[in-house]
């Protein structure tokens, strides 16, 4: 059994919820999964997010970078990430954030979303079976991409780590 204070979780916020990614260590995915919440409730996800905070008590978050110049994260989006970074750090937690050239650099050669989802279930047996399949042009990011977003926050993180 792994100790808490092992723990590094990962967290994608999505227009539809987030997605969420736990590990005890390298290629070591200890839970995962998904809160669907619709109509942008902030109040919402923030309550989800502190009953992950609460129930594992991970020394660690990691998150894509969503202030950089770069990023493409809409305005709603960026407020619930500040937000969820003070949650963390009201805990006492440290907070990193990777840029999503660092992530697909660390999961190299994949570029895109469905690129680094496949390359990170390669890596996580258990995500293998819950890739989604390649959006269209037209179509919404489904939400169980935002776990693959996680866990490859984490997975850069670690790498990262062991530069």
């Amino acid at each position: 059994m792994s100790r808490r204070n092992d723990f590094i979780l990962g967290i994608h916020p999505a227009s539809q919820g987030f997605g969420w990614a736990l590990f005890d260590g390298p290629d070591s995915l200890f839970d995962w999964g998904t809160a669907d919440i619709r109509n942008g409730d902030t109040v919402k996800v923030l309550l989800r997010v502190a009953q992950l905070f609460d129930k594992y008590r991970p020394p660690v978050l990691v998150l894509e970078e969503f202030d950089g110049v770069q990023s493409r994260r809409r305005p709603r989006l960026r407020l619930l990430c500040r937000a969820v970074v003070a949650r963390a750090e009201l805990r006492n937690m440290r907070v990193h954030r990777h840029a999503r050239e660092n992530i697909a650099a660390a999961l190299f050669p994949a570029r895109t979303r469905h690129e680094i989802a496949v390359t990170v279930a390669a890596r996580l047996e258990a995500l293998r079976p819950h890739v989604p399949q390649k959006r269209k042009v037209w179509e919404h990011e489904r939400l169980a991409m935002s776990v693959f977003c996680a866990a490859a926050c984490v997975l850069s993180y670690y790498a990262a780590q062991s530069v």
